[in-house]
Order: structure tokens, then C-alpha cells, then sequence
């Protein structure tokens, strides 16, 4: 037989048999003197909410338990509590005193509802309290289990009051906060590539923005900082700068029409004088007429904390350039005002500002020779996708090959030719869907034609800024490189002509041509569509060459063909024309 007892004491047992025998035994039980109660030590972020349990140890046939729970009300703020612990002590919010709560102390009293002792396996929650972590400059925040003021007591089932041992906690303060924010000029155009530092931790941090305007910190440590926004990098620096600009800063200075916006004087201080004088009418002048590539000390940008008004528009100097958070701990979000530099009617086009794509136009040409004393020169395009415009100056020397005529091959294509006489024509493409075109290997983009002159040597072509700067944009309005590969002619490469007879061409071709040094050669055939069709490669010697090509019976389409020639570091075209059968 067995019997189970709920509390301390000495229990005698006798055991009489049929016979009248008797026996009997004495045992003490001994249950614990005390009970512990641990709060746990968690760790808790700024601003956030964070749950801390109190758990309990050798709770055995316990009746009653009350006290209190104590921690720094200026470093913690009481939410809630979060659970109520173990099933069995069916607590709820009414075994909880939250009318102190704002000073840091929260009560709680508890006893068994069925009267015979409760007991808990060890570390069991006895239930868990909620707190908001407010982010001051205490790191640890201690949670203490105390008899203040509501005394801590607890009883077993035999009556015996009990011994709580407690032991404190507390929430281990990180202050991880996020720091986001927007640099926009006056109409609220995102400014792009603006590099903004914050300094004030262990090292600075950057963020650069995006084409939105929009910058961001994550996980920033709890401080005092500055937040310092600053640009040099403009993808063209005279974006928004123009005469108009020269004469709406002369009518302010004239107080004939007065600047009705500070952010207009600010840009009007092209030298960063504070004030706007003729100084800085000139340096803004030296930059539109490209004597000046930039702004006196490279300064394009000026920034000013969004958060700063002005009582006199006319006068805003000195303005803040940079913000500063003390003691910092919550998210924050913070907007900056980015002033374009001699732009002070805002027309600067935001569209222009984008980071550079990393694609490149590039163009090749082909020389094709006549016997009229013209040189033919095709421009053509590698594969390039996106293409949505672009715009360049081709130079050549003028006293070498004179312009005779210039067509465009695509559609849309304009050619000026203002300054042929001189050496240059400028070029502007854009896509007449506006989506971006995918240009294909080899597509032909105009065709120039040219007078040699007696001067003749060689002669190089290029791209040059000199009459029209030289841009390209992808769909995504990102720009693009423009480049022409080498397209050099030499004099002395066309002293004899390329010829192929007969022409037009029945069975047998035969193609002429002079080499100015022993080297290798190659002669093509290309078909009415361009396709290759036939290539002969060798070796040659100085002086005129010449090789046949026998008509094979898999070429009948009548047409004009093209034969080509690659040697002495130069291709030469000539048509012919291929007879029908």
C-alpha cells in the first residue's frame, strides 16, 4: 500500500497480522524550503517590442504566490503580458496590478483554485511581460523580482510558508534603427548619384541615390550624427543652364524682376560668394559657351536641409547644408533639397541624369573606290540593343577629301551639313517609336560620298564635340558610349584601281587589283542579299593582281553583286552586275 503526501512532516506507519504481530516504521518527508522565481535576460532592440518570461524552480504543492516585478520605467515601457504561463495555474489578467505600471512595477497574486497545492516541472513559465524598449542610453535594463509593493510571499498545502529565492533579469539594449530619406529639387524631381554620408559612428557610411532621389542606412546604432549630401558627378553639366538662365540672373541682379524663391537665389550663386553679382553671370557664361567645362571648383550642386525655411527669400545665405541627429535611436526619414547650379528657372531635365549604361554604339566604315575620282565611304553599325537616339560630329580633313554628297540609310536619320566645306557634319538619330531599337550587325547608317584631292595622303575620319557634343541614350534614357572604329584612307592605296571584268558578268569574272607591298589578300563575292558566296584567300606579290571566278551553276539570281578585296590593311567594293541565264 502507498499513500502520497502534499507537505513536510514525519509520517509513522504499524502493520498488525492475523497473529497480533505488530510492527511500525517512522519516515520524514521533507519538501523545499524555498521556491525560485528567475526572471529571464533577453535581448531587445530600439524601439521595438520585446517578451520577457519568468519562469519558476522547485514549485511544489504550492498554494499561494504573490510579489512584484520591478525594472527602469524611463528605459522600459509595460505593454502587456504576453502569456500566462502553464495551463495549471490558470492565471489570467485579473491576478495582475497594473496601476503602477508607469513607474516600473507591476504586481501579481495567485493562489490554487482547487485548494490542494500545485506543483510545476522545473523552469516551467509562470507567464511572460511585454515591454517596448524606448532606446536611451542605458545598454541593460534589470529586471528585479522584489516585495515592492506588493510583498513576496508564498505558502505550500501544508500551510508552511515558503522561502522565494529570486533571481534578476534583463533586456540587453541594441539600438538598431533605420535611417531613409530623398534628395529633390525644387519640383520634386528625384536628384540621382547623390552620395550622401553619415559620420558619427565608428566610421562613415554612404548611400548613393537612386533615380527616385531615395537614399537608406540600415542597422545604425543608436548616436549623434550628420547626414551630409554631395554630388560632382552630372552626366552633362549644362543640363538646365542656359542663356535664358544669364538673363533671368541679370534682370535679378537689375531688380527688375527679383528672384521669387530662395532656392533661385541659392542657384544663382554660381561662385558660391554668397551673393549674386556679374561674377557669377561669367563663370555661368564660360561654362554655356564650353570656355569652362564646370563650375568655379567643380561645384554643381548646392543641397539644403528640407527642413529649413527662410525669412528672407532674397538673402538665404547662410544655409544648411547638412542635418544633424542627437541622440538618435528611432527610425527616421529625412528630406534634403537639391540645387542645380545656375539652373534657376528648374529646367534641368532629370531624364539625363542617369547612370551610364555601359553599352557603346560603335560604327565602322567601307570604302568602295570609282573610277571618277570618288571615294564612296559606308557608315555602319555593330549590334547594339536599345538604341533609342543619338546624336555626333564626324571630322575628317577637308584639303584632303572634299564632301560631295551625304544620304542618310535609316530612317530618321538627319545629316547637317552646315560645316562640310570645312571638314564636319553632325548627325541625330532618335527612334520614331520611342521604344528603343535593336540594331542588327552591319546595318548601314549613311552613305558619304567624297572628292579626292590632288593633297591626298591619308586621310582619318572621327568623332569629334567640336560642332554638336556627342550623346546616346538607351530605352532606359541611360547613356550610351558613341565610337567609330578606325576609317583611315591612304593615297597611295588607290593609285590602281579595283576592277572586275567583264561587267556585267556571264560565266567568268575577273578581278584586278594593285597591291602596294607583298602581303596576304582575300577577294569575296557577296550575292544581291549580302551573303558571302565565294572567298579566295592568298599570298601576293607588289603590283597589280589579278584573279578569275568562274560563275558556279548555284548563282543564277540576276542582280548587282558586290566584290570586295581586303588587303594592304584596306577593303575595297566594287559592284557587278551578274547576268541572268
Amino acid at each position: 500500500q502507498s499513500i502520497h503526501v502534499k507537505y513536510s512532516g514525519t509520517y509513522h506507519v504499524s502493520v498488525t497480522n492475523a497473529s497480533g504481530c505488530t510492527a511500525a516504521d517512522t519516515v520524514v518527508v521533507q519538501f523545499p524550503d524555498t521556491v525560485g522565481l528567475h526572471v529571464s535576460t533577453v535581448a531587445g532592440l530600439c524601439n521595438r517590442q520585446v517578451d520577457v518570461p519568468v519562469r519558476a524552480t522547485t514549485f511544489r504543492h504550492l498554494l499561494t504566490l504573490q510579489g512584484s516585478v520591478n525594472w527602469s520605467a524611463a528605459d522600459l515601457r509595460f505593454d502587456s503580458i504576453a502569456s500566462y504561463g502553464a495551463a495549471a495555474l490558470q492565471m489570467n489578467v485579473a491576478n495582475f496590478g497594473v496601476s503602477q505600471i508607469s513607474n516600473g512595477r507591476l504586481t501579481f497574486s495567485w493562489n490554487d483554485g482547487n485548494s490542494t497545492g500545485l506543483t510545476l516541472a522545473d523552469t516551467a513559465i509562470l507567464f511572460t511581460m511585454r515591454f517596448t524598449v524606448l532606446g536611451n542610453t542605458v545598454r541593460t535594463v534589470p529586471i528585479t523580482i522584489t516585495g515592492t509593493p506588493t510583498a513576496l510571499e508564498s505558502y505550500d498545502a501544508g500551510l508552511i510558508k515558503k522561502t522565494l529565492n529570486t533571481t534578476a533579469g534583463a533586456v540587453s539594449v541594441t539600438c538598431d534603427f533605420t535611417i531613409t530619406g530623398k534628395v529633390l529639387t525644387p519640383l520634386n524631381h528625384g536628384v540621382r548619384n547623390v552620395v550622401v554620408t553619415l559620420t558619427g559612428g565608428t566610421v562613415p557610411l554612404t548611400a548613393t541615390t537612386d533615380s527616385s532621389g531615395s537614399y537608406r542606412f540600415n542597422k545604425v546604432q543608436a548616436g549623434n550624427y550628420t547626414l551630409t549630401p554631395a554630388k560632382t558627378y552630372e552626366q552633362q553639366k549644362v543640363n538646365g543652364i542656359s542663356t535664358l538662365d544669364v538673363a533671368l540672373i541679370q534682370a535679378h541682379i537689375l531688380q527688375r524682376t527679383p528672384f521669387n524663391a530662395a532656392y533661385k537665389v541659392i542657384a544663382g550663386d554660381v561662385n558660391n560668394s554668397a551673393s549674386i553679382t556679374t561674377a557669377d553671370i561669367l563663370s555661368l557664361r564660360r561654362v554655356i559657351l564650353g570656355t569652362d567645362t564646370t563650375m568655379p571648383n567643380n561645384r554643381i550642386w548646392a543641397f539644403v536641409d528640407g527642413d529649413q525655411t527662410f525669412a528672407t527669400i532674397s538673402n538665404p545665405f547662410p544655409f544648411n547644408s547638412t542635418k544633424t541627429l542627437t541622440n538618435q535611436w528611432s527610425d527616421i526619414t529625412h528630406t534634403f533639397r537639391g540645387i542645380k547650379i545656375g539652373d534657376v528657372n528648374y529646367d534641368r531635365n532629370p531624364l539625363l541624369d542617369q547612370a551610364p549604361s555601359g553599352d557603346t554604339l560603335r560604327l565602322f566604315g567601307e570604302w568602295t573606290d570609282t573610277e571618277d575620282g570618288y571615294v564612296t565611304l559606308r557608315v555602319k553599325s555593330r549590334a547594339v540593343n536599345g538604341l533609342m537616339g543619338w546624336q555626333s560630329t564626324l571630322r575628317w580633313d577637308a584639303k584632303q577629301l572634299q564632301l560631295h554628297t551625304a544620304q542618310g540609310r535609316m530612317t530618321n536619320l538627319g545629316i547637317g551639313d552646315r560645316w562640310k566645306d570645312d571638314g564636319f557634319i553632325t548627325m541625330s538619330w532618335n527612334d520614331p517609336g520611342a521604344e528603343g531599337l535593336n540594331i542588327t550587325e552591319g546595318v548601314e547608317w549613311m552613305e558619304l560620298r567624297f572628292r579626292k584631292t590632288d593633297r591626298l595622303q591619308r586621310v582619318g575620319l572621327g568623332i569629334t564635340e567640336e560642332k554638336l557634343n556627342t550623346e546616346a541614350f538607351n530605352r532606359f534614357y541611360q547613356s550610351m558610349g558613341v565610337k567609330l572604329e578606325p576609317v583611315e584612307l591612304r593615297g597611295n592605296m588607290w593609285n590602281g584601281l579595283l576592277r572586275v571584268y567583264p561587267n556585267p558578268a556571264t560565266t567568268v569574272m575577273n578581278v584586278e587589283w594593285k597591291m602596294e607591298k607583298a602581303g596576304a589578300a582575300t577577294v569575296r563575292l557577296l550575292d544581291a542579299q549580302g551573303r558571302v558566296v565565294h572567298v579566295q584567300r592568298g599570298e601576293f606579290g607588289a603590283g597589280v593582281q589579278r584573279v578569275s571566278i568562274r560563275r558556279s551553276s548555284g548563282w543564277s539570281v540576276a542582280g548587282t553583286w558586290m566584290v570586295q578585296v581586303e588587303c594592304d590593311g584596306a577593303l575595297r567594293n566594287v559592284q557587278v552586275v551578274m547576268a541572268g541565264d
